[in-house]
């Protein structure tokens, strides 16, 4: 369990931590545990503010891959300004060896509480929104050559923030990769694929190097989710909960075999141009995944599923017959004033926020009306 997850964890159950002292911070309540740890929400003495701190079971702090994987987390986590990632403050050992971390306390769900939540589709704007968000978040990351390897609905906090429900801040750098850390290696030097399955690309399950390319298709495959209440885009007949606990030689099976179901099959209302951005992205092929950037400028007053999907020209001819198609269009008369070609979508009134951004390659879209 991570932090944003809303499940009861028996806090009146007796531990041995709390009331611990960490510099002018205290220990006064566990917030989640996982399997690396726990997370406590820790009061400031004198500023009475509050804090997150996240402590490595002491069975892990033996093992010297594990706690290299703890230390990456940190290290990423404080390269990293941005609203949509957790920042990071401080790092230490406690009397009894534990490893520790100070971040930011984020009150909010989980992405995948939330999209549990939902009985069918979320609505299209909804899901723009928090897959921007998202690929902000992951566009700063890609920026310092981090790679965060083990994105799903869970290692998302959904919070509200200046007037914003769907803010989403990215959780969990534990197991990010490094751009210049050997320790880094698809494989962590342990023998494991490291991340969890049912969000890995083929070549994550096989244990190539992972670059960004395979943050974008988990990030595809959240989307698709959200898009189609639920649904992978590899799963069949199973359940939610059977497709998760499939081994990763089945999906990665899937994956290189077949085609990604179609989401117009789940959810019939889905414009043309946004299937095939969910498609693209959950793509095996790697020459189809939009996998360039994790991050490009929404185009305000127009719908996800009204936009071309087409990507840029790869050969000289290609650019020059696009230039020519440009040139002949603004002979052909004024350009209409800025005011004009703009219309301003209902959701930006609402937020007064700037426009969301979307990996490349995927539709420039504005929630809409």
């Amino acid at each position: 369990m991570r932090l944003g997850d809303d499940r009861d964890l028996g806090r009146d159950e007796p531990d041995a931590l709390i009331g611990t002292q960490i510099g002018p911070l205290t220990l006064v309540r566990r917030l989640t545990e996982g399997g690396m740890g726990s997370v406590y929400l820790a009061e400031h003495a004198e500023l009475h503010t509050q804090q997150a701190v996240k402590v490595l079971s002491p069975h892990i702090t033996q093992n010297e891959v594990l706690v290299r994987r703890f230390v990456n987390e940190v290290r990423g986590a404080a390269l990293l300004r941005h609203r949509n990632l957790l920042r990071a403050h401080e790092i230490g050992r406690l009397p009894n060896g534990s490893w520790f971390m100070v971040f930011d306390y984020v009150d909010g769900q989980s992405l995948g509480r939330f999209i549990r939540s939902h009985t069918g589709p979320i609505p299209l704007p909804i899901v723009v929104h928090v897959v921007s968000e998202i690929a902000n978040g992951l566009h700063a990351a890609h920026a310092h050559k981090i790679v965060h390897r083990d994105l799903k609905p869970d290692n998302a906090l959904m919070v509200a923030l200046e007037g914003d429900p769907h803010h989403m801040v990215v959780l969990d750098l534990g197991v990010a990769m490094l751009g210049d850390d050997p320790w880094s290696a698809p494989r962590a030097r342990s023998g494991v694929v490291i991340g969890t399955p049912a969000y890995m690309s083929a070549e994550q399950l096989r244990g190539d190097q992972v670059t960004a390319a395979s943050d974008i298709f988990a990030l595809g495959v959240i989307a698709y989710q959200m898009s189609t209440g639920g649904w992978f885009p590899y799963q069949h007949g199973e359940s939610r909960t059977g497709y998760c606990e499939l081994a990763a030689t089945e999906l990665y099976h899937r994956q290189m075999t077949e085609p990604a179901i179609d989401p117009r099959k789940h959810c019939s209302r889905l414009g043309s141009a946004w299937a095939s951005a969910l498609l693209a992205a959950v793509s095996a092929d790697l020459d189809v995944r939009p996998a360039r950037r994790a991050r490009a400028r929404a185009q305000p007053g127009r719908r996800a599923d009204q936009h071309r999907t087409d990507r840029r020209p790869r050969d000289r001819a290609q650019l020059r017959a696009r230039a020519d198609r440009r040139r002949r269009g603004r002979r052909s008369g004024p350009r209409a004033p800025a005011c004009a070609r703009f219309r301003p979508t209902t959701w930006h009134r609402a937020t007064s926020s700037a426009p969301s951004s979307a990996p490349a390659g995927w539709p420039r879209c504005s929630p809409g009306r």
